[in-house]
């Protein structure tokens, strides 16, 4: 439970890094090719600072938070793949919809278009982050 307490500390950090990065990136949007090869270097580094801290969320969540909560809820996760973890998330209420974040877009590529898209799903990832911390208050799983 400590590792999860951890982790779950982490993604607040984190989210608030990415909420800065939010406000930094706003007047920016949305972004065109041509705007994103014109960014000067302030705009440059907010940019990829937006960037990793989208995708860090993201891995974390996904990759510590979903499975820590289900372990800690006493789930076998040996079986489960990513996506199957994602529904038992919907059904907890964790997620609004497994399948928006299984289809969510990782802005792995400094386009425009995936800029723009990561900087629309970052809601989800921030509303996900909060459905988390939800779960764990109701279930009384950790001091958080």
């Amino acid at each position: 439970m400590r590792q999860f307490a951890e982790h779950l500390a982490q993604a607040r950090r984190l989210a608030a890094r990415l909420e800065k990065s939010l406000a930094r990136m706003a007047p920016m949007l949305p972004l065109t090719d041509a705007a994103l090869d014109a960014l000067d270097d302030s705009a440059d580094d907010a940019l990829d600072a937006f960037l990793k801290r989208w995708d860090q969320l993201a891995d974390l969540i996904e990759n510590r938070l979903f499975r820590g909560l289900a372990s800690l809820e006493g789930e076998d996760l040996t079986d489960m793949s990513k996506r199957d973890i994602a529904m038992l998330m919907e059904r907890w209420g964790v997620l609004d919809g497994a399948a928006a974040w299984t289809a969510r877009s990782i802005p792995r590529e400094r386009r425009a278009h995936d800029v723009n898209q990561a900087h629309a799903g970052s809601t989800l990832l921030l509303n996900t982050l909060r459905g988390v911390e939800a779960r764990v208050r109701s279930r009384g799983l950790a001091d958080i």
